[in-house]
């Protein structure tokens, strides 16, 4: 059969190309192979403990991030496993909540991972026990927990004038958890004071993060043990290059703090509720005031905890602090706190509900008489 020299040349083109195609195939296959094997000795010699590592955030261009929406997953902190469930809006709770709910009265509760519930079943944190309390008592109360871990003042701040508000709440209870004066000092965090006026600071997730929050490499990432390895691995070496506050950030943070919680405080009054501070201790802070601990606890926790207390009395907003409930508790410090984690056990939830729950039932029948 005769070929021209153009069909020659088509023919010799083609084959290249399939030459090639096969090539990628065996490179693409080889590298396949590769992976599972790799992840098969890492499941046998250095197993991950993929139940803390699993993602459950996601990046969010104002408040920073928040809970993945329609979650439902078993993590673990320290020893304790329990399970988290998120709605459709990433508040935890078993349903999707309206905004509006005319019949209901609602309390919503921000905060970090100590008002989140980190370590306990969604029906062991004090958010849904005070709940169901008033609920017995008072009938129709609906307790919205969008607490967020990894949280500081502002990003909360953020979060309810972006979400919270639109609840149309009577009640908005601000929790500010120990570390929350180390957070304002954060590269990530969401305002700068600058002569004495909050500064808001845009915020654009890198590429990187938000291609690690789509829905393919969260699947591998909850279950792949050399993902979760490369990924630890990573956070080590990067280990020397934590962010330090430099001496005029930590020497800011108080007063950027407390410009936070004023706009807090301000913004829900604004909307016609009513602010609650509600001040929840660390493990160090009960141990110190059980006499426990050697030396004193955080200095920043004191600080941020007595300056916030002149604030509410300045500014009249009602605050509650559960630190001489805890202390006082006939309970183990040690069954209060998680061990290697120090979040709150379920008895450590029923403390701050045994405060909050009396504290909001005067508070709404309060707002029954006006």
């Amino acid at each position: 059969m005769y070929y021209s020299y153009d069909s020659q040349l088509c023919l010799a083109a083609m084959s290249s190309s399939r030459r090639l195609m096969l090539r990628a195939i065996v490179a693409c296959l080889a590298i396949g192979a590769g992976l599972v094997v790799a992840e098969l000795l890492v499941r046998v010699g250095r197993p991950q403990d993929l139940e803390v590592m699993s993602a459950w955030y996601e990046s969010h261009p104002v408040y920073r991030f928040r809970h993945f929406p329609n979650m439902d997953k078993v993590k673990r902190a320290g020893p304790e496993r329990y399970r988290i469930r998120t709605n459709r809006q990433g508040v935890r709770a078993d349903e999707d909540e309206a905004y509006a709910s005319p019949l209901e009265t609602r309390i919503v509760v921000h905060g970090d991972s100590y008002v989140f519930g980190v370590g306990v079943d969604n029906r062991d944190t004090f958010i849904y026990r005070t709940q169901e309390s008033l609920r017995r008592k008072l009938g129709r109360v609906d307790g919205l927990n969008l607490g967020v871990g990894n949280t500081g003042p502002s990003e909360q701040y953020l979060l309810f004038l972006e979400e919270g508000r639109k609840y149309l709440p009577r009640i908005v209870v601000v929790g500010v958890a120990w570390n929350d004066l180390d957070d304002v000092t954060r590269p990530l965090n969401a305002f700068r004071l600058q002569h004495n006026r909050l500064v808001y600071v845009p915020y654009r997730p890198s590429v990187l993060r938000r291609l690690s929050e789509r829905p393919l490499y969260r699947w591998v990432q909850d279950r792949s043990h050399l993902l979760t390895l490369l990924r630890g691995t990573l956070a080590n070496a990067m280990e020397g290059d934590r962010f330090v506050p430099s001496a005029e950030a930590e020497a800011s943070s108080l007063p950027q703090a407390l410009a936070v919680y004023r706009a807090f405080v301000t913004a829900i009054r604004r909307e016609n509720a009513v602010p609650l501070i509600l001040l929840l201790p660390s493990m160090e802070q009960v141990a110190s005031g059980r006499m426990e601990l050697a030396g004193e606890p955080s200095v920043s926790a004191r600080l941020l905890m007595k300056r916030l207390r002149e604030f509410c009395a300045e500014e009249a907003v009602p605050c509650l602090d559960t630190l001489e409930a805890f202390v006082a508790a006939d309970v183990p410090t040690g069954r209060l706190f998680i061990p290697r984690d120090e979040h709150y056990t379920a008895a450590g939830h029923g403390i701050v509900t045994g405060l909050l729950e009396p504290r909001l039932e005067r508070m709404l029948e309060s707002l029954r008489v006006r």
